[in-house]
């Protein structure tokens, strides 16, 4: 399978967020097309901070698959958030 395929360029961000709602919120700008009302990506964000609350989305080594399950005209999407100094979790 080739990642690229599925993710375009433009949501592959460097985070400059040192704290996870802000570094979700920073992700969910990417997705502007596919969620275009602020309603729209606030409600995701919720939802993946909702999610995290639950049970973490960290599988260690200082990576981290947050997900959440949204109606959308496409079966899913993707975006890579790298962040060089960490998250606050």
């Amino acid at each position: 399978m080739r990642i690229d395929r599925y993710i375009s360029a433009n949501r592959v961000i460097d985070l400059s967020s040192q704290d996870l709602k802000k570094a979700y919120a920073e992700l969910l700008g990417t997705f502007q097309n596919l969620l275009p009302s602020p309603h729209s990506r606030k409600k995701v964000l919720q939802e993946l901070i909702t999610r995290e609350q639950a049970i973490t989305s960290y599988l260690g080594e200082g990576v981290a698959l947050p997900h959440a399950r949204v109606k959308m005209n496409r079966p899913f999407a993707l975006a890579i958030g790298r962040c060089p100094t960490g998250l606050s979790f």
